[in-house]
């Protein structure tokens, strides 16, 4: 056994790195002898390059850092390095990079070059690299590797594969186990959830940049960032994951799209297992209906301080400065129908009905009511109105005419007719040649028209 030890002072009292080199088996000292046993002179004559070559073969590579405590040990079929330099080329290597007794780190690849930069020895590995950390393996085709601060760099696109979770980048930074770093480029994350072995229906998350936590399932995407679940897919300027929750959220023009809604906010918060999400900074959430034999296409629009939505059901709560728009395509262009405002709101969406609740106020373009409650049927087009419940009718120049209270308001917004029950207290605008209120009569083209129903149920 033959032991070349290398011993560089670098920076005084900062410390020492030694560098071993031992020759297990079999090694051969390939320097100034050729073939045919030409001496040094001759062989040096035809090929001067190769007098300073040196080259070893089963050869294991030991280094240290300042305090003298073992970080890499490499081994491989050949090494190749020159008289008076301290680079060093392994081929292929094998070996392991230290860290917690235990947790140590393991990296094979076709070639391994050490070498000394303005950072202090490093490696560099190409070909075919694989680093395996407990259950997490990386693959690239170029890796550096810096003992003195245990970083990892690639210099080519990398794969990591760990439990539930695959990513994919044009560079890596990262600790050497692979716990934590940063990915930048083409970045593409793939996870099925804490403890998933399927990727069937994996949360696909992209952007340019994201940090990562493999231990607690973190990732935190930036830069054109998307993730997608199934049908469900949310875009925004950042984008954190929780695997371990399974929640995103997101910062910055986030906008959650699916089939049957549009929902956009400064802030959102999404379960992806649950199809569930709460939404801040300026919710608005948008429901397109297509047009049919019997109904105008139309568009619904629904604002608040904080939306909630439970989307596998199909509902939708609004708290707060609550306000339902409904749009109807007119000759290419969205004209407004109608609005309800409200303290709160429970939108069934799907079923298109919502209940409304606190200051209940509704507007349209010829008619008006105000109550504590009301009940909406979008379908159908009927408004319930209860509690303190008033109504009126606008005329031509928007001014309050037969304005009208009961117990209950029953509007239909198809055919403009409101129906009051209950007791009715109503103070009307008198017609020409007319006294006192008129029920049942056949309102104008265009015109709502109020229709009481004294002491009367629905």
């Amino acid at each position: 056994m033959t032991r070349v030890r290398q011993l560089n002072r670098r920076g005084g009292a900062l410390g020492w790195l030694l560098l071993t080199l031992t020759v297990v088996a079999g090694f051969g000292w390939y320097y100034g002898m050729g073939p045919g046993g030409a001496g040094p002179g001759e062989r040096d004559r035809r090929d001067p390059a190769r007098g300073n070559k040196v080259e070893m073969k089963d050869v294991e590579i030991e280094a240290f850092d300042e305090r003298f405590h073992r970080t890499t040990l490499l081994k491989g079929d050949t090494a190749t390095t020159y008289k008076d330099s301290s680079e060093l080329v392994l081929e292929p290597a094998t070996g392991t990079l230290f860290r917690e007794p235990g947790k140590d780190v393991f990296v094979k690849a076709r070639q391994a070059h050490k070498f000394t930069g303005r950072q202090g020895e490093r490696f560099e590995f190409t070909g075919s690299v694989e680093v395996t950390s407990e259950k997490r393996q990386l693959v690239s085709e170029k890796l550096l590797y810096s003992p003195a601060s245990r970083l990892l760099e690639s210099g080519a696109p990398v794969r990591i594969h760990t439990t539930g979770s695959i990513l994919l980048a044009d560079r890596l930074k990262s600790q050497t186990d692979l716990r934590t770093g940063v990915l930048e480029g083409s970045v593409k994350i793939r996870t099925f959830g804490e403890g998933g072995r399927s990727f069937e229906n994996p949360v696909k998350i992209d952007g340019n940049r994201s940090d990562f936590d493999l231990t607690r399932g973190l990732f935190n995407m930036a830069g054109m960032a998307w993730a997608q679940k199934e049908d469900s897919k949310v875009e925004a300027d950042k984008i954190a994951f929780n695997r371990r929750r399974k929640m995103l959220t997101a910062d910055g023009h986030s906008v959650l799209t699916r089939p049957d809604l549009v929902l956009s906010a400064g802030h959102l918060e999404y379960w992806v297992d649950r199809e569930a999400g709460i939404a801040t900074n300026g919710p608005k959430a948008v429901q397109n209906t297509p047009g049919t034999t019997n109904e105008t296409e139309s568009r619904t629009q629904l604002t608040a301080a904080e939306l909630e939505g439970d989307f596998k059901k199909g509902v939708l709560e609004g708290r707060g400065a609550v306000r339902l728009q409904r749009y109807v395509k007119f000759e290419g262009d969205w004209e407004p129908d109608y609005a309800i405002d409200a303290h709160h709101v429970t939108h069934l969406y799907k079923d298109r009905r919502a209940l409304f609740k606190g200051n209940v106020k509704i507007e349209a373009e010829k008619v008006g009511a105000v109550g504590d409650r009301a009940v909406f049927y979008q379908q159908r087009g009927k408004l319930y109105i209860v509690g303190r419940a008033e109504a009126w009718d606008y005329d031509e120049l928007h001014t309050k005419k037969n304005h009208i209270s009961g117990e209950k308001i029953v509007h239909d917004l198809k055919t403009g007719k409101s129906q009051v029950i209950g007791r009715v207290k109503s103070g009307f605008s008198e017609e020409p040649g007319g006294r006192g209120q008129q029920p049942h009569r056949q309102p104008r083209p265009g015109r709502s028209e109020i229709i009481f129903q004294e002491g009367g149920g629905q």
